[in-house]
């Protein structure tokens, strides 16, 4: 073996020594902690809240004290309204309220729909529920609505089934 490979050999061991564990060559370094804080996830409900909901007949705005004798005809619009409390704790949050499609039932269906608004206290529209609403009572208002283009013979004596009417508040990407 020639002077030059056992010149660079035994250079290339010290190195492999000195780096690897011998515990002669060291770098500085140092490290501290900090206060970074902490992350909490917030919070988004619904309770329903007082007043009592009601059944109203959009055609001539009464109220239908009980919506099991109700009978609907072509061109009915009935409006289910209740109160609900919304709980919406998020810096960049933003949800919507929206009728759980499985929740209804019924043949009726078929030539009707049911569709939810919501307004605020003050009875404005409310597109996206965010926390400028938190703790606040918002009203829902479902919409059974039984158009005359879509009504045919084989609705009569239909149903729909709004005993399990489920509202859902889903958060939504923020706009």
């Amino acid at each position: 073996m020639n002077k030059t490979t056992k010149g660079a050999l035994a250079a290339a061991t010290a190195a492999a020594l000195l780096i690897g564990g011998a515990g002669t060559l060291a770098f500085w370094s140092d490290s501290d902690s900090v206060d970074a804080g902490t992350i909490t996830a917030g919070n988004l409900s619904l309770t329903p809240a007082a007043p009592a909901a009601t059944w109203t007949d959009a055609h001539d705005s009464s109220t239908i004290s009980d919506i099991a004798s109700f009978r609907v005809v072509p061109g009915d619009k009935l409006v289910y309204e209740a109160g609900f409390t919304v709980n919406v704790d998020g810096d960049n949050l933003e949800a919507a309220l929206d009728v759980d499609d499985a929740s209804v039932s019924g043949a009726l269906l078929d030539e009707s729909s049911v569709n939810v608004a919501v307004t605020d206290s003050g009875g404005g529209a409310i597109d996206a529920i965010t926390p400028a609403q938190d703790g606040e009572t918002i009203t829902a208002r479902v919409t059974f609505d039984f158009p005359y283009a879509a009504a045919t013979n084989d609705s009569q004596q239909q149903a729909v089934d709004l005993s399990g009417l489920r509202l859902t508040l889903t958060q939504q990407p923020v706009s």
